[in-house]
């Protein structure tokens, strides 16, 4: 008996944002996908309506901050005080959504316990 399996949906060609179409295909519409993939799963997968406002517009003002690094990174100016503002509300949005660097757990024992669980678990 064969298993059959079914192809991936299909990657939709058009967002609708604000109530109107936009291409889906460009560089740009993939990567605010991602991002609201991502940052949706950083919420543990399902955020509320509220939450899922926030995330859409977290992942347009980084999209827009990437956007703007590439055009430094080009060797074209940028306007400084956009881009401080844009960082500033990207930082607030995402603050407000609970997503908070947290410190990484570095000190010797805790990363030499962990390694020695790793290893004798893969010993097993």
């Amino acid at each position: 008996m064969t298993t059959v399996i079914p192809p991936p949906p299909p990657v939709p060609t058009t967002l609708v944002i604000g109530g109107r179409e936009v291409d889906g295909r460009t560089v740009q519409a993939r990567r605010y996908r991602e991002l609201c993939s991502d940052l949706a799963s950083d919420l543990g997968g399902d955020p509320s309506a509220g939450q899922w406002l926030l995330v859409c517009r977290g992942a347009a003002l980084a999209v827009q901050l990437e956007l703007l690094e590439q055009s430094i990174l080009t060797g074209t100016t940028i306007d400084a005080a956009e881009y401080a503002s844009l960082t500033s509300v990207l930082i607030r949005t995402l603050k407000t959504l609970g997503l908070e660097r947290r410190a990484k757990d570095v000190t010797p024992a805790a990363t030499i316990d962990a390694h020695a669980a790793a290893v004798r678990e893969a010993g097993q």
